[in-house]
């Protein structure tokens, strides 16, 4: 697609003819990219909410472990009341 522009100013003439159709693809597929990640936000956003819903409604978890000395990782234990 070119696009034709002419304008006069004065004396001075200009005549432009200038491709934009590579221009209008990578727009497009920036619009497109930008859809899909909205979307993608979205989708994150209900989730995470409904995470948070189902961690208020379960009992809290307990850890148990033994520490270790310098350098060394606790073993550590998860359980639900």
């Amino acid at each position: 697609m070119v696009e034709n522009k002419r304008e006069t100013v004065g004396n001075l003439n200009v005549k432009v003819d200038v491709e934009v159709s590579e221009a209008i693809k990578g727009l497009k597929a920036v619009q497109r990219a930008a859809k899909d990640a909205t979307k993608a936000l979205a989708e994150l956003r209900s989730e995470s909410k409904e995470f948070e819903k189902e961690m208020q409604t379960k009992e809290p978890i307990t850890i148990s472990g033994e520490s270790g000395g310098y350098g060394t990782v606790p073993l550590v234990r998860y359980s639900r009341k």
